[in-house]
């Protein structure tokens, strides 16, 4: 057992000095290769915007990846106005579910059959659940669509720790979302990151990201780097949950893209 979590660590640290390596030895050129896939969560601009004109502003600016936020709820029209361009432009999209109970009930089928539908509308690189809401787990096997479970922040009871996801989605292989801003809550000196890259590194395939004070906030005000510099270790799609200004989008990219290196 000893050996098995040297070899983890071992290699944790390796991954973190080759993502170092490539900001002091590659030309900005070559850093582009290596630079990784960094968008926005529509959750963002809330203050300021609703979905679709989130949508556009991040068009606008650029952004390539985007998570869209259906806290909301799930209807007939927040689909036909939100997805009436099926997202073109984005080579990366996810959706974060309604933040609802997840029964055995008919909410439940007609709302997961809703989010099919939208995977068969634009075809959706990941769908995001809190795993504290879901009460029948196994309502979430054999669907279309790939589902990955969030680690929740200190307010929740459960699963706030990998070892709590990793019983989670260990047998059915689910995917996993780190949230770096919810570790942070938990632990912030982030020493418990290193069990979510042991037990949870081939299960993790995107990353939330934002700074901590109060609530998810903005890197470029926080400077909180230590947040930033752990998605070293994972080569996975980076989602920025910041509570931002639209103003803000690129400061904000352009700055964790700094403390990256690149």
């Amino acid at each position: 057992r000893f050996a098995k979590k040297l070899k983890h660590q071992i290699l944790s640290v390796l991954e973190i000095c080759y993502a170092k390596s490539v900001s002091l030895v590659y030309s900005a050129e070559e850093k582009v290769k290596y630079m990784p896939k960094i968008g926005f969560s529509t959750g963002c601009l809330f203050k300021f915007l609703d979905t679709k004109e989130s949508i556009k502003r991040f068009k606008e600016e650029g952004i390539e990846a985007i998570e869209i936020v259906a806290y909301g709820g799930i209807t007939d029209e927040w689909v036909d106005k939100v997805f009436d361009t099926k997202l073109s432009g984005f080579e990366y999209v996810s959706l974060h579910a309604p933040n609802v109970d997840y029964g055995n009930d008919q909410k439940t089928f007609d709302l997961l059959e809703k989010i099919g539908e939208i995977d068969k509308l634009r075809k959706l690189d990941l769908v995001v659940f809190h795993p504290d809401r879901i009460i029948d787990l196994s309502l979430f096997e054999g669907l279309d669509f790939k589902v990955g479970f969030e680690n929740m922040d200190s307010r929740k009871e459960l699963f706030k720790t990998a070892e709590e996801l990793h019983d989670l989605v260990d047998q059915k292989n689910f995917k996993v979302v780190l949230d770096l801003n919810h570790a942070y809550t938990n632990d912030s000196s982030l020493k418990t990151l290193f069990n979510f890259s042991r037990l949870l590194k081939a299960n993790i395939v995107e990353i939330h990201l934002s700074g901590y004070l109060t609530w998810h906030d903005p890197l470029f005000k926080t400077r909180q780097e230590s947040i930033i510099e752990s998605v070293k270790g994972f080569k996975v799609p980076i989602i920025i949950e910041s509570i931002l200004r639209p103003e803000d989008i690129i400061t904000e990219r352009n700055y964790i893209l700094k403390v990256l290196g690149y």
